[in-house]
Order: C-alpha cells, then sequence, then structure tokens
C-alpha cells in the first residue's frame, strides 16, 4: 500500500466503515423495520421481537447470534459466536473463520484476536490484514471504487457515493 491512490483509497474505506474512524466494534442497533433488509435471518416478527421499537431498545446480542449464526464459520445462535465474532476492526472482521485466520496470520490466540480488534494498533493491523487477503491492493491502485467497495462490503454496494466522496477527499489532501 505505497501509492497515492491506493493509500487514499485505504483511508476511504476504513473511514466508511468505521463511521470516520470513531467506530472498531460492529453497530448492532437496529431498528425492527430495518432488521429484515439487512439481514435475511430476520422476518417481521422477529425483527419486532428483538429490533428497536419505541418500546424497547435492541437486543443487540441476539440480532448478532442470529444474523451470523451457521455462517462465516461461526456454530448455531445458541453457542454465541454471532456475537463474540461479531465486527471488529476499521474494516470489521466479522465471523470465527476470519478472526481465526487473522490470529493466526499474527501468531496470537484467538481469544487475544478478539479483544486485540477493539484496538486502535488492533483495529490497524485486522484492516491492513483483511485488505492484503481480500485483494484491494491492485484495484485501489486503480483508482476502482466500485471493485474495491465489493471486496469489502460484497456485492450489496452500501455506501458507494459516500465511499466515492471519501475517496475523492482523500485524493485532494493526499
Amino acid at each position: 500500500i505505497d501509492s497515492r491512490t491506493g493509500t487514499c483509497m485505504l483511508l476511504a474505506q476504513l473511514a466508511h466503515e468505521s463511521a470516520n474512524f470513531t467506530a472498531r466494534v460492529e453497530g448492532l442497533n437496529y431498528s425492527a423495520e430495518a432488521l429484515p433488509r439487512v439481514f435475511s435471518a430476520f422476518n417481521t416478527t422477529m425483527a419486532q421481537k428483538y429490533g428497536r421499537t419505541a418500546a424497547h431498545p435492541a437486543d443487540q446480542q441476539a440480532i448478532a447470534n442470529i444474523a451470523y449464526a451457521n455462517r462465516l464459520g461461526n456454530g448455531p445462535a445458541i453457542t454465541g459466536d454471532g456475537w463474540r465474532f461479531r465486527g471488529r476492526g476499521y474494516i470489521q472482521l466479522t465471523g470465527r473463520a476470519l478472526y481465526t485466520a487473522w490470529a493466526l496470520a499474527e501468531g496470537i490466540g484467538l481469544d487475544v484476536a478478539v479483544t486485540l480488534a477493539e484496538t486502535v494498533p488492533g483495529a490497524i493491523s485486522a484492516s491492513i490484514w483483511y485488505w492484503r487477503q481480500r485483494g484491494c491492493i491492485a484495484p485501489a491502485f486503480k483508482g476502482d471504487v466500485e471493485a474495491v467497495t465489493r471486496l469489502v462490503n460484497g456485492p450489496a454496494m452500501l455506501g458507494l457515493a459516500e465511499r466515492r466522496a471519501k475517496y475523492q477527499a482523500a485524493l485532494r489532501v493526499a
């Protein structure tokens, strides 16, 4: 990550994923209306039970356990893996499989990785590791915001306009 475009792309993507570097742990404070749109594991009835409404706060731990159950290397909801391995870092490592791979790369234990990813040095390390693992360097060098967004966030292309704006802002000051 040694080109102007690559560095600007990294900063733009990290800024978007972390609410401008203010969040190092995934927020799961979803409204009952938003839950089914964000996570296919939730139908309207479940969303009313776990999502935030005027009557009660969101059950973030239950949301994570249900949303990430039997995915990303996690076990079923009952194991608590969804909550334990929710997104952390500036690019939000999510799931037992990613935490395990990062821990192996760092030569640390899985429990240490979970805790470390919440710290600034750990969030940076996890994000750079993820960036390299996902193959973001080449499209970032080319300034391809869409390709990098797909690699970081999947096919939904969430926040693409904001990611583009952050990339352009980074280029202006770099």
